[in-house]
C-alpha cells in the first residue's frame, strides 16, 4: 500500500512541485494549500505530514506542537519547511521529526528525507 503525505503549504506553486515529485517517488499525496486544523490533517490519515512554517493564521510548528502534544497516540511524523534562518530551533521546540530549508538544495535530498521519516 502506498503511503499518504499530506502537505500543508500555502505556495500555490511550490506545492504543486512538490506534489508532483512525491507522486512519481511512489507517495500518495493530499496536497493542502488553506491553513488547516490538526483534525482535518489527521482526517486524511496521513503516514507523514509536511508543515510549511509559514503559513498566513498559525505557524507550521505551532500546528506540529499541537499534534504532537494532544495526538501524541497517534505518532505521525511531522517535518516543517521553511525559508527562515531559524528553522532547526523551530523544528527542535515543536519536536518535529526533520525539518527542510528551503529552497531545496536538490530534489534527492528533499526525497530522502521523507523517505527517513516515512519508511
Amino acid at each position: 500500500m502506498r503511503k499518504r503525505i499530506v502537505i500543508l503549504e500555502d505556495d500555490p506553486d511550490l506545492l504543486e512541485c512538490l506534489t508532483l515529485m512525491l507522486e512519481s517517488a511512489g507517495w500518495t499525496v493530499i496536497p493542502m494549500n488553506q491553513t488547516a486544523s490538526p483534525e482535518v490533517l489527521l482526517a486524511q490519515n496521513p503516514d507523514c505530514i509536511l508543515l510549511d512554517e509559514k503559513l498566513p493564521h498559525i505557524s507550521g510548528h505551532t500546528i506540529c506542537i499541537i499534534l504532537k502534544t494532544l495526538y501524541k497516540e497517534i505518532q505521525i511524523p511531522v517535518i516543517l519547511m521553511s525559508g527562515i534562518p531559524d528553522l532547526h530551533e523551530k523544528a527542535m521546540l515543536c519536536e518535529a521529526d526533520a525539518f527542510v530549508p528551503k529552497p531545496f538544495i536538490n530534489n534527492q535530498e528533499f526525497l530522502n528525507i521523507v523517505s527517513g521519516v516515512v519508511n
